[in-house]
């Protein structure tokens, strides 16, 4: 019995992607619903073993450097009533909507059916370009490929558009610059030699600027297809619709060398052509926006987005553009599209457009990240002293986006007036959680009591650097600043404290506090004290380095940080294997301790020169202290001499 479908197949050292893409069609060839043709130009790798795994029509033919004669070398194996063309780098995402195609009787008043492509750019961005080829034919006999090397389809109507089945191609991913390189190479020297023929190609010399962009050479690239542009503008007019695709690529290519007029030019010509060209509309609003001419920008990427919502809703059909990518279709342009255009009706005050537009564009769009989506309406809601929808926004968020929401909103709080500030701070202080609780200390007078519950119940690390301050100057009205630092890490402690003593203005206060707040030998109490002590000493030295004597003050401070750093290493670490671990530890400042307390050790034995020289390690371990441990040492052996 004849198969259906030919699945028809050239390649060449391709046992990278060969086994990905034959086992996407194992649902067609599993079912005996297709037989697979596979030729072969040359391999000299494991791709021939790897094709023979799934069937036996293995044929080779040595490449002849032309690709349209191998396509039709595949073609003529075929048995089935009709034939599909996929490569190596391809899979078949939706086997079972092409089975269910091929099952009923629709196809059957159709010559070609057109399916779309995705192909993948670029792993790490996750960036993606769309367009819909013609891929499946009927086999009667006069179907055909020309052209050399990007060889095109004879096909007969009538066409239908399968929207739902889908081909992801990994051959032009960025980040394999060898596969790229490759690929330039065999390609740009096959278009220029067609070229050196007939120079006025327009599609080969479309083909050639599209080969040196993707190798990275955007002048040159820019350069090839302005010369294709001039080439279709001289020839038939008529012709100009049919090569749409110029338009977009010329544009495409201009925007990456910010050649933004020349974008402009050619996007408005190509628009008058064909108005739902999708990516016209986009690099036209981009190339306003970067010439800061804002409404004309914001108006041409609506358009864009508009499109883009009826495409993802099939009511917008781009099927007829099959000669060349869409690359305004995927997530990260729209995503990048609608950050840009918020961010800049949310900080200009001088643009007219109503930003609650997007608000619905956002809420339409089911597809783009549910974190930005969040930061987007955060900045509308504000542009719009919106508190109501603000708060209802932050109240059905996911957990897990919550305190990236909060920081996020902090941010941009700053730029606020005072009276806009406190609007929002009363509006969220109805929340029953951490954040409900730091709004209603922000709007209260009397403290003390919230601060209490909050220390008990709340960890305020999880918010901004900026907050964290805020709360801990509340604290220092207290006088619960050491009662909060026994419940965080001493790493923490001191970036707090820096931060207040650089920028706050803070010494003061803390020099009293530890002057004042750890009479007891506690180990907690231990900990902090050499954390803020720690910071001061290492800012006091700064400011009295060129000072000849050292302040009393200071050398008070050193001894209790030694005595307590001591104390706090004994309690810390197993005390009987110190003496052969010291050397692992990670922080040097326990370090020092350590040799500080085998120091003292050495120095009860009377041993001053075991004393001296683990003094001497134990500077050199953290010199930043130096200028206090020559006072500190000679105190210590007076004390002993004594």
């Amino acid at each position: 019995m004849t198969k259906k479908l030919s699945i028809c197949m050239i390649v060449k050292d391709e046992e990278k992607n060969l086994r990905r893409c034959l086992d996407s069609l194992l649902p067609l060839l599993e079912g005996n619903h297709a037989e697979l043709i596979i030729v072969d130009t040359g391999s000299t790798d494991q791709t021939v073993e790897i094709a023979k795994e799934y069937t036996n029509n293995v044929y080779f033919h040595q490449w002849n450097g032309n690709f349209s004669d191998m396509r039709n070398i595949s073609i003529s194996y075929a048995k089935g009533q009709w034939i599909f063309i996929i490569d190596a780098d391809e899979e078949l995402e939706t086997p079972n909507e092409l089975l269910y195609l091929f099952e009923g009787v629709k196809i059957n008043n159709y010559n070609t059916i057109r399916i779309r492509e995705k192909n993948l750019l670029s792993i790490k961005l996750n960036k993606h370009v769309y367009h819909f080829q013609e891929r499946i034919f009927k086999n009667g006999g006069a179907f055909q490929y020309k052209g050399t090397v990007h060889n095109q389809p004879i096909y007969q109507q009538p066409v239908l558009t399968a929207h739902d089945i889908q081909l992801m191609h990994y051959g032009y991913i960025n980040e394999d610059k060898d596969l790229m390189e490759k690929k330039f190479q065999r390609t740009a020297n096959m278009l220029k030699k067609e070229l050196e023929v007939d120079s006025e190609h327009v599609y080969y010399r479309f083909q050639l600027a599209r080969s040196y962009m993707m190798h990275g050479d955007s002048a040159i690239a820019l350069e090839e297809i302005t010369k294709a542009y001039e080439s279709m503008k001289r020839q038939d007019k008529r012709l100009i619709t049919h090569r749409y695709y110029v338009f977009g690529e010329y544009a495409r290519m201009a925007l990456h060398t910010n050649q933004f007029k020349q974008v402009i030019n050619i996007c408005i010509e190509g628009l008058s052509y064909n108005k739902h060209y999708l990516d016209l509309y986009y690099y036209l609003g981009h190339a306003y926006l970067s010439l800061e001419e804002y409404s004309k920008g914001i108006e041409m990427l609506s358009k864009y987005i508009e499109l883009n919502i009826q495409y993802t809703k099939n009511k917008l059909d781009l099927s007829n553009y099959t000669a060349v990518e869409m690359y305004s279709l995927d997530k990260t342009a729209l995503e990048k599209t609608l950050d840009r255009v918020v961010s800049i009706l949310y900080k200009e005050s001088k643009i007219n457009e109503d930003i609650g537009q997007y608000k619905s564009f956002l809420n339409e769009i089911k597809y783009i990240d549910s974190a930005l989506k969040v930061k987007l309406l955060t900045k509308i809601f504000i542009k719009e002293k919106n508190e109501t929808e603000l708060y209802d926004l932050y109240k059905n968020i996911e957990e897990d986006q919550r305190y990236p929401f909060i920081n996020y909103f902090e941010t941009l709080k700053k730029d606020l007036d005072q009276e806009k500030k406190k609007l929002i701070e009363f509006t969220f202080s109805i929340s029953e959680d951490d954040y409900g609780l730091l709004n209603k200390i922000r709007i209260t007078q009397n403290r003390k009591k919230m601060l209490t519950e909050f220390i008990n119940n709340y960890d305020i690390i999880k918010f901004t650097d900026g907050l964290i301050i805020e709360f801990v100057t509340y604290l220092m009205d207290y006088h619960y600043v050491t009662r909060y630092f026994k419940k965080i890490d001493s790493l923490t402690i001191k970036k707090i404290v820096k931060v207040l003593i650089d920028n706050e203005g803070s010494k003061k206060y803390f020099l009293k506090s530890l002057n004042n707040d750890f009479e007891f030998n506690d180990f907690q109490l231990n900990r902090v004290y050499i954390a803020i002590a720690n910071i001061l000493l290492l800012s006091e030295i700064e400011e009295e380095r060129n000072k000849k004597d050292v302040d009393l003050e200071l050398v008070y401070i050193f001894e209790k940080y030694v005595t307590k750093g001591i104390d706090y290493v004994r309690y810390f670490y197993n005390i009987d294997h110190i003496r052969i671990t010291y050397n692992t530890f990670g922080n040097i400042e326990d370090k020092f301790f350590v040799l500080l307390h085998l120091a003292d050790d050495m120095l009860q034995k009377g041993d001053i020169r075991n004393y001296n020289r683990l003094v001497l390690e134990a500077t050199e371990e953290y010199p930043y202290l130096s200028s206090l441990m020559k006072r500190y040492v000679s105190k210590k052996l007076k004390k002993e001499i004594k």
